[in-house]
């Protein structure tokens, strides 16, 4: 496996269970731990990300899975992506 200098970080979109138990069962099959984010709803039902550690340099990887209704989990995907390129965390 081809890793960067700066390290590997996986993080799991909260979507449903199966999906944050898929994130640690690939993180652990690549000896990484999942990356600190807190993904939540405010009251108005838009979800809301804070990625919690620095990505600066480093490849990182979120763990996604489908299911029904899947515009909110969309939202929530598309959030991260924009989130974690530009956090300065």
């Amino acid at each position: 496996m081809n890793v960067t200098k700066g390290g590997l970080v996986l993080f799991s979109a909260n979507s449903n269970a199966s999906c944050v138990e898929l994130a640690k069962k690939i993180g652990e099959r690549l000896g990484v731990e999942l990356g600190k984010v807190l993904v939540y709803q405010e009251p108005n039902r838009d979800p809301r990300v804070q990625i919690q550690e620095s990505v600066r340099g480093k490849d990182f990887f979120i763990i996604r899975t489908v299911s029904k209704g899947c515009e909110h989990d969309n939202m929530e995907l598309l959030i991260m992506v924009y989130a974690l390129p530009t956090s300065c965390a």
